[in-house]
């Protein structure tokens, strides 16, 4: 299962930083992520496809594929930065379901199931 843990890091100085900033420590993070290096970037990205039926299911296989490869994000507190809020717009896709053998998920809000043809619980 994901998992986030809460922790204190140092501030960068500068005048918005009036205190120590919090960061979570888990395994998925908002749709901004920074990499140590090149190589570990293009490592986890290389068996990511882009979904037909929902690009922005991208993101989700990212969180997964960090997952996997037993990475973990921080995402600490800082002034706001827009930007789109991927999983409320993620699907279950037919190339979703297939690739991750996920018949259920929860995106914020919204339920989706998709039943794998010939998919038997029981040999899982």
């Amino acid at each position: 299962p994901l998992s986030v843990d809460v922790a204190s890091a140092p501030c960068v100085e500068s005048a918005e930083c009036a205190s120590e900033t919090l960061c979570a420590v888990g395994d998925a993070s908002s749709g901004t992520r920074i990499f140590r290096s090149a190589a570990q970037f293009k490592e986890v990205v290389a068996s990511l496809e882009l979904d037909a039926q929902n690009p922005l299911n991208w993101f989700v296989d990212l969180d997964l594929q960090i997952h996997s490869e037993g990475l973990r994000s921080m995402t600490c507190t800082t002034p706001p930065m827009l930007e789109l809020d991927y999983l409320g717009q993620a699907t279950l896709t037919k190339q979703f379901t297939e690739k991750h053998q996920i018949e259920v998920a929860r995106f914020l809000d919204s339920h989706f199931e998709l039943c794998l043809e010939g998919a038997n619980w029981f040999q899982v």
